[in-house]
């Protein structure tokens, strides 16, 4: 059986435990941090509070903050939630009111025209978010842009999944 790897600084690349040596991640307290999203395909969106955890490098300084594999860095709402969006808007053809309305717990309606402009933000980082969407065509419609990132997302889901809208959602998270 091999051991597990210790973790390592995303800096400096010092492991927290190093074979016979003293720890050099320390823990450095926790942060409370939104989350936006339906937890599962069909129900009402939520927002909870996480706390995720920080560690100090006491190497290079660098602090360190470990959340859970659907939280994506800089964003409100979940990696599940984000696909869902995309496969709902470009699997579906769902307008952009009835995607937020699925996917937002926030009840007030963006733009006058009824549109969302989160959800042409996503459409157009997906490739950004996740490296294994290719990025579409120079001219491609928002709509196949969005089609195209959740049929890659569904991909990476694994298992038998009841709709392509569950498998986008669960290959949000396991998709890199």
């Amino acid at each position: 059986m091999s051991e597990a790897r210790p973790a390592r600084c995303t800096c400096c690349g010092v492991a927290s435990r190093p074979a016979g040596g003293a720890l050099a991640i320390h823990g450095n307290g926790l942060r409370a941090r939104q989350v936006r999203g339906p937890r599962v395909v069909g129900v009402d969106a939520s927002q909870v509070v996480i706390y995720a955890r920080r560690y100090e490098c006491q190497e290079c300084g660098a602090v360190m903050t470990v959340v859970p594999c659907e939280i994506i860095p800089r964003m409100l709402f979940a990696a599940p939630a984000i696909a869902l969006a995309l496969a709902l808007y470009g699997l579906e053809g769902q307008s952009a009111r009835a995607v937020r309305a699925a996917v937002s717990p926030l009840r007030k309606v963006g733009t006058p025209e009824g549109g969302w402009k989160t959800l042409g933000r996503w459409i157009a980082q997906a490739p950004s978010l996740w490296a294994c969407i290719r990025p579409a065509p120079a001219g491609a419609a928002t709509r196949m842009r969005a089609e195209r990132a959740a049929t890659t997302l569904a991909a990476h889901a694994g298992g038998v999944h009841q709709s392509v809208l569950h498998a986008a959602f669960a290959g949000a998270v396991h998709a890199h």
